[in-house]
């Protein structure tokens, strides 16, 4: 401290200004250094969560519509093919029930479509509520 000659009143010193303002001022960088690293942590958090759910989701969705189609047109074929080894009538009950698996399929993939885009229209009404 030094001590002013004319006042006798005592002024902290430059060095003393100094460490309590680099203190003081190292306090606040650290808090926002914090705030900052809250706030990458939260937007790295949400791209990590968004992305693989969406692709993996999506993916899962395709490959389903696609199985159960293939599955329904498959399964027309197979018991067609029965019907045509025990009446012994070759192609007619394959073609028949083949045909009708493939409009089975295709009302199963329709059917699927629709629930999910009305899932993800409720997803959505409830995200902006």
């Amino acid at each position: 401290m030094i001590k002013d000659p004319k006042n006798e009143v005592s002024m902290p010193s430059p060095s003393d200004q100094d460490e309590k303002s680099t203190l003081k001022g190292d306090k606040s960088l650290e808090d926002r250094f914090g705030q900052l690293k809250e706030q990458m942590d939260t937007v790295q958090e949400s791209k990590a969560n968004k992305t693989p759910e969406r692709d993996g989701n999506a993916i899962g969705k395709a490959m389903r519509m696609g199985t159960e189609f293939v599955v329904a047109v498959l399964v027309g074929a197979f018991l067609g093919w029965q019907f045509d080894t025990w009446f012994d009538t070759k192609p007619l009950w394959l073609i028949l029930l083949m045909l009708i698996g493939f409009g089975a399929g295709v009302n199963n993939v329709l059917r699927l479509a629709k629930k999910e885009r009305e899932a993800e229209s409720l997803g959505e009404k409830d995200h902006n509520q």
